[in-house]
């Protein structure tokens, strides 16, 4: 300590104007110091008097700076160990950022491989509909008589109706239990309310209390998380098999021709309906989709409503041949067929002024015109209100391309020239253009132009003869030309 505070003196002395000779502080000669070494080098920087010497208060100032550096160097190494810890955290927390994005990123596209949207409705790959919450689909109460108990555990909910007192009466039903006896199925809900059906054509409500009544009708909720919808078409297929069977009902119709899904399932309907319900509501059987003759003839409302639901159904209107001809409702019932994506041909609906043949016409067109490849429709052809504007559009392909459809529109004035139009253009020859009274000169003389060849079928055309016979020597000199008198030809064809 006392060399500190003897430093502290000298300092003191030295600042107030002190010998620079300090006791115990004695002065640096740097000529005793060798010249060039780092020493030396260090030492000329703290000699500011430029003497030569390193004097008491430059001692000082020296030892001074020398602490300083020496502090500066201390606080700045552990200025850099906080840095590095703290650099170092905040890198572990973008690296755990970095790595919890990618991982959300690589599940969300996971997951959009798998899933598609159709409709309302989510779809894995497969097709099998993927609840969001619980997928569903309505399945037919006479379906149930075909499916395994595995696809009646999925059914959640039923919906029957019946009559009470010559009331139709309905009641939904949270299902808790499923017991299959060959092709009887009995549904329980969580009240002790069962419905039993027996086969597809016959089913009863069991109430608590033991009363029964007949089931008109009835629809099931089946969950679709692992029923795919191929399954539920497979075991309708299958139902309406067993409809067949039951009721010895022949599925075709007074033609011999069998007929389609729906209508084999509205009559499977309407054979439930009948076996439960001796009096029924027309509303009520044309909101169910149940046609019946009674109704159809005695009740214009139930023609309208029946008509409605047909055209609303999903995945696509079902098409009803009572509906499309019967003039009250054939226009409302067909538009729906024409405003389908893509549009359903639909033969009964081209009648006149129908917006169906319109809509359906007008489309064909435009997919035609955006490559997305629809075929001629003869019905469009044909039509004495759509047929010629249709023709027209389909001309240039018909005479340039291999489609039919020339037989149907050749009736068409405009649609024929149009038609040579494109044959010349192309350097076709067609005998139909040549003859043709109003275009067939037009047309050859275009041709010729084209090909410059010799065709029998335009010679009769007066232009089209002078100026195959004037086009070179070898014609001019031809017999054809020679002896044609419509035109006289220097001899010899000079």
């Amino acid at each position: 300590k006392k060399p500190n505070a003897g430093l502290r003196v000298a300092t003191m002395s030295a600042r107030q104007g002190a010998p620079a000779d300090v006791e115990g502080l004695p002065s640096v000669d740097l000529h005793n110091v060798h010249a060039g070494s780092k020493a030396m080098q260090q030492l000329k920087g703290f000699d500011k008097d430029g003497d030569n010497k390193i004097s008491a208060d430059e001692l000082i100032d020296m030892v001074d700076e020398i602490g300083k550096t020496e502090r500066e160097k201390r606080e700045m190494k552990e200025q850099r160990d906080r840095y590095r810890k703290y650099s170092g955290g905040a890198v572990g927390i973008i690296v755990l950022l970095i790595l919890s994005t990618f991982a959300v990123s690589l599940c969300a596209s996971e997951l959009s491989k798998e899933t598609h949207a159709d409709h309302a409705t989510l779809t894995d790959a497969l097709g099998s509909i993927l609840g969001v919450a619980e997928a569903v689909a309505a399945v037919p109460l006479y379906v149930m008589a075909a499916m395994p108990m595995s696809a009646l555990a999925r059914i959640r909910a039923l919906s029957v109706s019946y009559q009470d007192e010559g009331q139709l009466a309905q009641r939904q039903m949270q299902i808790m239990s499923r017991v299959k006896k060959g092709s009887t199925v009995e549904l329980v809900d969580a009240l002790g309310y069962t419905v039993r059906l027996v086969g597809t054509s016959q089913a009863v409500l069991l109430t608590p209390n033991g009363t029964e009544y007949d089931v008109c009708e009835g629809d099931a909720s089946c969950s679709s998380v692992t029923v795919s919808n191929d399954d539920l078409q497979q075991y309708e297929e299958e139902a309406l098999s067993m409809w067949e069977n039951e009721t010895a009902t022949a599925a075709v119709d007074e033609t011999g021709r069998r007929l389609d899904v729906a209508e084999r399932r509205r009559l499977a309907r309407r054979s439930l309906w009948q076996s439960g319900c001796a009096v029924a509501d027309c509303n009520t059987m044309a909101n169910s989709l149940i046609y019946d003759d009674a109704c159809w003839v005695q009740s214009d409302a139930y023609k309208h409503l029946y008509c409605e639901h047909a055209k609303l159904s999903s995945p696509q209107p079902i098409f009803v041949q009572q509906c499309a001809v019967a003039l009250e409702v054939r226009n409302m019932y067909c538009k729906a067929f024409g405003e389908f994506d893509p549009p359903i041909f639909q033969a009964e609906c081209f009648f006149p002024l129908s917006e169906y043949k319109q809509n359906f016409c007008e489309e064909n067109l435009r997919r035609k015109f955006e490559n997305l490849g629809p075929s001629f429709i003869t019905e469009c052809a044909s039509d004495a209100e759509v047929g010629e504007g249709y023709c027209n559009q389909w001309a240039s392909q018909i005479a340039t391309q291999s489609i039919t459809g020339f037989l149907t529109c050749k009736a068409y004035p405009s649609f024929i020239q149009t038609y040579c139009e494109a044959k010349a253009a192309n350097g076709a020859f067609d005998d139909q253009c040549a003859s043709a009274s109003l275009i067939g000169e037009t047309y050859c003389s275009q041709l010729f132009l084209v090909t410059n060849e010799f065709y029998q079928w335009c010679f009769a055309h007066t232009s089209y003869a002078i100026a195959y016979c004037t086009s070179n020597p070898s014609a001019m000199s031809s017999e054809i030309c020679q002896n044609d008198n419509r035109f006289t030809l220097p001899a010899g064809g000079t």
